[in-house]
């Protein structure tokens, strides 16, 4: 999710260890409280295919709601 609003300039850094800083101090994952800057920066450049679909499902998602409140 965080590579894709960073390539869509939403969330914007100079420098991607400063995002890679921000996820690690601000969020936790299913199976680890600690999420380390190394694992983070190795899965934002090289992300999971489960991780992609999934959040290929969720932006699917986002889009229709947008268009839901885009029509009210």
């Amino acid at each position: 999710m965080f590579k894709a609003l960073h390539t869509e300039g939403i969330f914007d850094s100079k420098h991607k260890t400063d995002i890679f800083k921000f996820i690690a101090e601000n969020f936790s994952s299913k199976q680890q409280d600690d999420i380390s800057v190394n694992s983070i920066k190795n899965h934002f450049d090289n992300p999971e295919f489960n991780a992609v679909e999934s959040w290929h499902e969720k932006f699917i998602h986002l889009v229709q709601q947008a268009k839901k409140d885009k029509e009210k």
